[in-house]
């Protein structure tokens, strides 16, 4: 798989701060039409990371394993008495950490959503008299149903 830098589609640095606020910038590098293959390959082997067993796998033997080992450690730290360099490389190790792990979890929720919105889609055209409705297609109709409306 190809991979990119960040700073091929991006001017760093990529967040600023405007009278104390962060914000997120996004000055995007223009590209030509010989970068959509390359674009297209990416995008389908991600498509087969995610619906595929290496995400699964990912998710429950690399991402909440590294990332438990992570906290248990620094639950076993002496934060008092730890120096501010130590407490700090300790935030930087939680924050990776629990970007990796959570990345994953997104990652696992966008599956479901997929397969329940294909499934939905499947629904629809088999039977399309009959109302049937997939997973979260059924708890937004509920939603919507049992929610009182705001005039």
């Amino acid at each position: 798989m190809t991979y990119f830098r960040v700073e091929d589609f991006v001017d760093r640095p990529l967040f600023t701060t405007i009278n104390g606020y962060a914000y997120t910038r996004a000055n995007y590098k223009p590209f030509g039409w010989s970068a959509v293959p390359m674009f297209l390959r990416v995008t389908v082997d991600e498509f087969r990371m995610m619906f595929g067993k290496e995400m699964l796998a990912y998710w429950r033997e690399e991402a909440l394993p590294a990332y438990l080992i992570k906290v248990e450690r620094w639950k076993a730290e002496d934060v008092a008495s730890a120096p501010d360099e130590r407490l700090l490389a300790g935030v930087r190790e939680l924050a990776h950490e629990d970007a990796r792990y959570w990345f994953a979890c997104v990652l696992m929720l966008a599956r479901a959503k997929v397969t329940d919105a294909l499934f939905g889609r499947f629904l629809t055209m088999v039977a399309p008299s009959r109302g049937l409705i997939a997973g979260y297609s059924y708890v937004a109709s509920l939603l919507r149903r049992w929610t009182p409306r705001l005039n």
